[in-house]
């Protein structure tokens, strides 16, 4: 009585590669208060600049009223988001005459 042995070529198979734990995000995670105010100051850019070239151009350049990025500063603090509101109903405005 002889046990069965399996074939080689299958004990030869490697088994694959699998993570067992995730890799860290490198993501930014926004509290809630930084949400609602990245949030409010995106809808009023789309509002008042139209364009998605116009909005990302608007929030990733640095505004030298502002003193910094204007979304950094909106996310940062209500009085940076008040600065970013102000900035975006005055550029809204000298555009309409």
């Amino acid at each position: 009585m002889s046990d069965p042995t399996p074939p080689a070529a299958e004990e030869a198979k490697p088994k694959p590669h699998t993570q067992r734990f995730r890799r860290a995000s490198n993501a930014i995670n926004l509290t809630p208060d930084q949400r609602r105010r990245q949030a409010s100051a995106m809808q009023l850019a789309w509002a008042k600049l139209g364009s998605k070239e116009a909005v990302m151009a608007f929030f990733n350049e640095h505004s030298d009223t502002l003193g910094g990025r204007p979304l950094d500063l909106a996310v940062d603090s209500d009085e940076g988001l008040n600065g970013v509101v102000a900035l975006l109903n005055e550029r809204a405005t000298a555009a309409n005459g």
